[in-house]
């Protein structure tokens, strides 16, 4: 399995992932993550000025800027 952080916005923090097999890649995926505290999500500029990154802000990839774009769509909370 390669996880890799591909970047942040002003809420989340974004990851790909992917599994692979006999060095074929056999299931991608795409995640992100909201850190929590007591107080509620910590923005990612916070999460990462406190890991001694600052100024860590990579460009996201363009799929990500579609799914973010994306799910600014979708009805929240999803209907059960």
């Amino acid at each position: 399995m390669h996880t890799k952080v591909a970047g942040k916005d002003n809420r989340l923090l974004y990851f790909t992932q992917s599994m692979w097999h006999d060095g074929e890649a056999t299931s991608p995926a795409l995640f992100h993550i909201a850190v929590t505290n007591g107080k509620g999500i910590v923005a990612p500029d916070e999460l990462t000025a406190s890991m001694g990154m600052p100024d860590w802000n990579p460009k996201l990839p363009e799929c990500v800027q579609a799914w973010i774009e994306a799910e600014g769509q979708r009805v929240w909370p999803s209907e059960i």
